[in-house]
């Protein structure tokens, strides 16, 4: 029995034994380690038909989930090399207290300037165009590692601006 469940108690030990809950934290908190160590890949599964029969394509049902799933517009964006795209409103609420122009956002939000607010954000984080874009209504940023710095930039001007209100 002790080979069964090495885990249970001896005579001699008076420690309890774990618990279903402290094993399942145990497993999930290995789980977000194995995950947080990888890059993380989404996969679209796409039905071939409606009627679940082999070697039957339909080119109208396929297409209308490509469509419905964004995956043309995602293919271009990424095959043009860039790796986070948001609209200029989203981009410039987010992260308008980055740039000391644009914060506080009153000249650029009340007017709805948010495409010229967006710009006045990344050209002061990045001066060159190389690792961003700018399209009709949506900002374009080339790699990860941009988004990233941009984004530990808004946890310290947020960690900034929250002692600065609690003095």
């Amino acid at each position: 029995i002790p080979q069964l469940f090495p885990e249970a108690a001896t005579p001699e030990d008076k420690r309890r034994p774990t618990t279903a809950g402290f094993k399942f934290r145990e497993s999930i908190e290995t789980l977000i380690d194995a995950l947080s160590k990888c890059q993380t890949h989404y996969i679209r599964c796409i039905k071939p038909n409606d009627e679940k029969v082999p070697n039957n394509f339909n080119v109208n049902c396929v297409m209308y989930q490509i469509n419905c799933l964004g995956l043309l517009e995602n293919v271009r964006i990424r095959t043009a090399g860039y790796a986070y795209r948001q609209t200029y409103e989203k981009f410039f609420n987010r992260y308008n207290l980055c740039s000391n122009q644009t914060w506080p956002p009153d000249k650029f939000a009340k007017a709805k300037r948010f495409k010229e607010g967006s710009q006045v954000i990344i050209s002061e984080i990045s001066p060159s165009h190389e690792f961003y874009g700018l399209g009709r209504s949506k900002i374009f940023l080339k790699n990860s590692e941009a988004f990233f710095a941009l984004e530990e930039l808004r946890d310290r001007k947020v960690y900034y601006y929250a002692n600065r209100i609690q003095r």
